[in-house]
């Protein structure tokens, strides 16, 4: 809801697997087999079914690197405040770190930056 009222574009996934699969076909194939495109932003909470944030975020940097693409910026949303999962999400390659609950403001502010 927040994604659609500050009318940015999107893609939603639920969980870790689903969020690769998507990141990677959109930017290889474009969403819906279009033409190819970066995300310049992902959304990605640490706490997910199948495969969980921090694993994602992993197999997205490799994905970036093995196809020379630009680093998305990843910002992990988490109810896991600990110093541990902070120092895990850093080493997956995690941009910004927002424990929940996220003020909107921060982070439309951080989305708007580019």
């Amino acid at each position: 809801m927040f994604m659609k009222k500050c009318k940015f574009t999107y893609e939603v996934a639920e969980n870790g697997q689903e969020a690769l699969d998507k990141f990677k076909a959109g930017c290889l194939n474009g969403p819906g087999g279009g033409s190819a495109r970066r995300f310049d932003f992902v959304l990605m909470d640490i706490s997910m079914p199948v495969m969980n944030g921090i694993e994602a975020t992993k197999h997205i940097r490799a994905f970036e690197r093995e196809n020379k693409l630009p680093r998305s910026n990843i910002i992990a949303l988490t109810g896991l405040a600990s110093a541990d999962t902070r120092r895990e999400a850093d080493a997956a390659g995690v941009d910004i770190y927002l424990p929940k609950p996220v003020k909107f403001a921060e982070l439309k502010s951080l989305l708007s930056t580019e």
